[in-house]
């Protein structure tokens, strides 16, 4: 599964990064930036055929935690906005709050201009994006470890910090890292940096930052999503199509794979029940010609088959000393041919080399005239009962080699 993820800056001019990651290989397929808002529909192609995850910037954002009393309910979820409100400079009614997950009686939230999110949505839709999740930049960096550590992160111009699970803010780097190595107790925390920074000028102990940036900043961000991270399109913003329209052509072209195949199942499954029928018939076909041709063969196995057969054939053919069954059959093949006589059943005595006939004859005429054709052969030929059944004609002749 691919991944698009993209990153909105402060205005709409400003750059945008954005990286494509496939999450089954763990591995960046490709990344970039384009120069604002207005090209954003050069990433469409991508957005199409990827899970898109899309980020703004904690500068549009308050980041912040309520404290929920001891009997707390769902209904209580009702009254945050009022909870909030005292933290804000602005109406309440004007913002919109998105709720995370309460670790113990602190319930993570962020508040972010309705209008602003109303502007990403429409945005998104005219690009013909379709995005499920949307979260805040700095919420991301990895939560510090304990109340002395500090996250940091520099994506272009923009500066993000992450002081615990509660507080994100972001800002351009100019101003924002100098503010913040400033304040008073710099010294006594921990910074772990997840990019370069530009420190000249800036009085900080170099014991006291470590930098850690083998990753990408959005892949380092792509990482830190969970199930904790709020995701910001909930409430009224909440997505409720869950099928990507980018997808729906992928999708129809795996449902027409899909009846396909099964239908090319069906078809196989047709012939193959076609040729087992096929070849029980010649099965059984085989069967009773042995039977009729071999009697002394008792038991047919069809894995043996073909030996047994050859094994009779053998024996036959080396019975009677100078005189065989085949031998005399095969000498007889033209007298067959040419008077239209068939034989019926056969009875050869090895001991006395003679073949009992019991043959079928249009008339007298080709039964005499098959004899005599015999007898020509240098074969001894002996004429038994002749009789007549339904116009046709029933004769046994002994054939002496």
């Amino acid at each position: 599964m691919q991944q698009l993820i993209i990153k909105f800056g402060t205005s709409n001019a400003s750059i945008i990064p954005w990286l494509l990651f496939d999450q089954n290989e763990q591995d960046i397929i490709a990344s970039g930036e384009i120069s604002s808002l207005e090209q954003l529909s050069q990433l469409k192609d991508k957005a199409e055929q990827s899970e898109v995850i899309c980020l703004i910037s904690a500068c549009d954002a308050m980041v912040t935690h309520i404290v929920l009393p001891d009997k707390f309910n769902r209904k209580l979820l009702n009254a945050v906005p009022y909870m909030v409100e005292d933290k804000l400079a602005l109406d309440v009614d004007s913002q919109f709050i998105a709720k995370g997950v309460a670790e113990g009686q602190k319930l993570p939230v962020i508040v972010i201009n309705r209008q602003r999110m109303h502007f990403y949505k429409n945005l998104l839709e005219e690009a013909g994006f379709f995005c499920q999740k949307m979260f805040v930049d700095a919420t991301l960096l990895p939560t510090p470890e304990d109340e002395t550590s500090v996250s940091i992160l520099q994506i272009g111009e923009e500066l993000l910090i992450k002081q615990d699970a509660f507080n994100a803010s972001a800002g351009e780097v100019d101003w924002m890292l100098t503010a913040f190595l400033k304040q008073s107790d710099i010294n006594e925390r921990k910074i772990r940096a997840f990019s370069e920074l530009q420190l000249d000028g800036n009085n900080i102990d170099s014991e006291s930052i470590s930098f850690d940036y083998d990753r990408l900043p959005l892949e380092l961000l792509l990482a830190n999503i969970d199930s904790t991270s709020i995701n910001l399109l909930q409430g009224e913003f909440v997505v409720k199509n869950n099928t990507n329209p980018g997808w729906y052509k992928w999708r129809v072209a795996a449902l027409l794979a899909g009846i396909a195949l099964i239908v090319n199942i069906g078809v196989k499954t047709l012939e193959l029940t076609n040729i087992k029928k096929e070849r029980k018939s010649v099965d059984e076909e085989i069967t009773a010609l042995v039977e009729e041709n071999f009697p002394s063969i008792q038991r047919i196995r069809k894995a043996t088959l073909k030996r047994t057969i050859s094994q009779s054939m053998a024996r036959l053919e080396s019975s009677g000393g100078n005189a065989s069954m085949l031998g005399m059959l095969t000498q007889m093949g033209p007298a067959f041919q040419n008077t239209g006589v068939t034989p019926q059943a056969l009875n050869f005595n090895a001991e006395r080399a003679e073949l009992r006939i019991q043959s079928v004859a249009q008339n007298f005429e080709s039964l005499e005239r098959f004899t005599r054709e015999v007898s020509e052969m240098g074969l001894t030929v002996e004429q038994g009962a002749i009789n007549n059944r339904g116009g046709q004609v029933i004769g046994v002749v002994v054939v002496k080699g």
